[in-house]
């Protein structure tokens, strides 16, 4: 399984963006499928999935991001007007 894992952490993609230095750019799914089978050839499963949705976590960055500037840009029209 581990080889697996090295495999893919080789073939992802990393590059710069404004909002992190680090960015994979990229989705990962990982499922891990367990099977347990008896003598009696009925068996149980158990399925595991790990998702990460690269950049999701920064929404709320953005968001407040672009309300600070608009609050700066309109305090700066204030200002000039006085």
């Amino acid at each position: 399984m581990m080889e697996v894992l090295e495999t893919g952490e080789r073939s992802r993609s990393i590059a710069a963006t404004r909002m992190n230095q680090y960015s994979s750019r990229s989705h990962t799914l990982f499922i891990m499928e367990i099977i347990q089978r008896y003598p009696n050839r009925s068996e149980k499963r158990g399925r595991l999935n790990l998702i990460d949705l690269a950049g999701s976590e920064k929404v709320k960055k953005i968001i407040r991001n672009r309300r600070n500037n608009k609050n700066r840009l309109g305090n700066q029209e204030q200002q000039e007007r006085r």
